[in-house]
C-alpha cells in the first residue's frame, strides 16, 4: 500500500505542477524571474516525490528480496 500511496502523491504533484504552470502562462506572457521561479520549484515538487516513490520501491524489492 506504501508504494500505491507514493504513486498517487507523484500523480497529484504533477497535477498541482501543471496547475500551477498554467496559471503562471495565464497571468503573465513575458518571461519574469518570479514567474520561473515558481514553474521551478513546483517541478521541483515533482522531482522529489519521484525520488520519493523510487526510494520506497527500492527498499521495498530489497526487502522482498531478503537483501534489507
Amino acid at each position: 500500500f506504501l508504494l500505491i500511496y507514493s504513486v498517487f502523491c507523484v500523480i497529484i504533484t504533477e497535477l498541482i505542477n501543471t496547475s500551477i504552470e498554467l496559471v503562471v502562462d495565464l497571468i503573465t506572457k513575458e518571461k519574469r524571474l518570479r514567474a520561473m521561479l515558481a514553474k521551478d520549484v513546483a517541478a521541483a515538487a515533482t522531482l522529489i516525490a519521484v525520488i520519493q516513490s523510487i526510494v520506497i520501491a527500492v527498499i521495498i524489492i530489497l526487502h522482498r528480496l531478503n537483501i534489507v
